[in-house]
């Protein structure tokens, strides 16, 4: 249940840097997933950064299954104490079909981040607080404290979700519990340190992770209009950051420094869209957060002059309090201009572990 020991020295030093300029709410949160969002595509960003996680640990899970030898090159690697590496492959060997299971389909163990502090008992028998904790056994959540989840990298989160995986499939008809034995280790805790460690190696090894989160925000837009038959277009980029939190953002296409593709060629010039979402709050309900919120949709028509390209904006609205990421039965953003109508609506979010954040 605990962090596991390999990295808790380093994480401790690591963190500490940071909690300085990481608040939180004053009161209490607490989302449970449905699927990686806690707000449509615009909740909070850690829910698609377990999810993107999750789906590289079933990426290792896969090779463990389809590799003849997979579980052994796992087991066998460095990182894996030499003394324990038979439990490693027994241990593997019996619940890689479970880990699988509470991965997908109807069986998928969900996961609950909140604000509020996780303690479990230590080795010592005294109460340590943690970055997640579970139930023994394959039911109930996963839980994340928000702050110090935010504050990993993907090799670190797979570090962890194998760890608390590890407490809730049966070996041997039971539980491997943090500070109980298993097999040739003094505690549960050092073995699920050992195997988390093992799942990170081979992830690292065959290019399925990186070293940083990101996030991709996905819009689809049509035009219609001067007899034309209707065109769609796909827009798609990174979301930028404001700070630690990961609640303060901007999101959309067309941001200062974005290539912006044009929708209609005129002669007059290239017509593009461009729409930016700000948000303090990653779609928090509050008076504060709705009125800080908002979205502004423009198009713009491009023209080369003198070997520069000249922008001028064709018509642009601000929609106060919107963001089209908080709900994903918000109505299209509708603008006309001259003979054409241009509508545009959030799609989806996808999440990499590839490539870095983007922060401001």
């Amino acid at each position: 249940m605990t962090y596991p020991n390999r990295l808790w020295c380093s994480l401790i030093l690591f963190l500490v840097s940071f909690l300085a300029d990481v608040s939180l709410a004053a009161s209490s949160q607490k989302y449970v997933d449905d699927g990686g969002t806690s707000v449509g595509g615009g909740g909070d960003p850690v829910y698609f950064f377990l999810e993107v996680t999750r789906r590289k640990l079933l990426d290792v899970i896969s090779r463990l299954q389809l590799e003849p030898a997979g579980i052994k090159e796992l087991c066998d690697a460095e990182v894996i104490r030499a003394s324990g590496r038979d439990d490693c492959q027994r241990f593997l060997a019996a619940t890689v079909v479970q880990l699988r299971t509470l991965n997908q389909g109807d069986h998928k163990t969900k996961f609950e981040v909140t604000s509020e502090s996780l303690t479990v008992e230590g080795p010592d028998g005294r109460p340590i607080e943690v970055v997640a904790r579970t139930s023994y056994g394959p039911a109930g959540v996963i839980q994340f404290n928000r702050m110090l989840l935010s504050r990993l990298g993907p090799q670190q989160v797979l570090l962890l979700l194998t760890h608390e995986f590890g407490h809730k499939v049966n070996f041997d008809s039971e539980v491997v519990r943090d500070n109980v034995p298993f097999g040739s280790y003094p505690t549960g805790r050092e073995f699920l340190d050992d195997l988390g460690a093992g799942f990170v190696h081979i992830a690292i090894k065959y290019g399925m992770i990186g070293r940083q989160f990101g996030l991709s925000d996905t819009f689809i837009c049509q035009i219609r209009g001067n007899g034309q038959f209707p065109s769609q277009h796909a827009f798609s980029e990174r979301r930028v950051f404001y700070g630690e939190s990961l609640k303060n953002y901007d999101a959309g296409f067309g941001r200062e420094g974005e290539r912006m593709s044009p929708v209609l060629l005129t002669p007059e010039g290239d017509i593009s869209l461009k729409l930016i979402t700000h948000d303090d709050d990653s779609c928090a309900d509050s008076p504060e957060a709705n009125q800080a919120r908002r979205t502004i949709y423009s198009v713009i028509r491009t023209k080369v002059v003198n070997g520069q390209p000249n922008e001028e904006v064709l018509v642009s609205r601000a929609f106060e309090g919107l963001n089209p990421l908080c709900q994903l039965t918000e109505e299209p953003l509708l603008l006309a201009w001259d003979r054409y109508q241009f509508q545009c609506s959030y799609v989806e979010t996808n999440g990499t572990t590839r490539e870095p954040m983007t922060k401001k």
